[in-house]
């Protein structure tokens, strides 16, 4: 069966989130490739209830929509998160040590997902990560 390969081109100049404005008046443009159709936002927000890990951290995500991150070298930051149009938003509501900005929102380009692998890619720094979902423990997401 033939692989079906999609490309996003997600561009927003306007945006510092999502692209920068070079010197020379460009804008850059950050392209994701998908190996496969994504999971339905609300599928997703479903599937991502639980504890992750990635290359630094291990993020709980509650079926509250808020989500508490533990950042390896110790800094904690909690927050909301959303899915929108396979965007993750984290908006901080209780900063700690470096994260200080009540309110900031970070936002993430979902290119993989399904129910144990989530692929997401920061726009403004281009920064690629990769969680796997972890055994948790039940009283651990109330």
């Amino acid at each position: 069966m033939r692989k079906l390969i999609s490309l996003v081109l997600i561009m927003f100049s306007s945006l510092s989130m999502f692209g920068q404005n070079s010197n020379d008046g460009t804008s850059d443009t950050l392209i994701i490739y998908r190996n496969k159709k994504l999971p339905s936002d609300k599928m997703i927000e479903k599937m991502l209830v639980g504890k992750w890990k990635d290359e630094n951290s291990t993020i709980f995500f509650y079926k509250n929509r808020t989500y508490l991150l533990n950042f390896d070298t110790g800094e904690k930051q909690e927050g909301f998160w959303n899915i929108n149009n396979s965007l993750l938003t984290f908006e901080l509501f209780r900063p700690s040590g470096i994260f200080k900005l009540r309110g900031l929102k970070e936002v993430y380009v979902i290119s993989d997902f399904d129910s144990t692998r989530l692929v997401y890619i920061s726009p403004s720094d281009k920064i690629l990560w990769h969680a796997r979902k972890i055994n948790e423990n039940k009283s651990e997401l109330k």
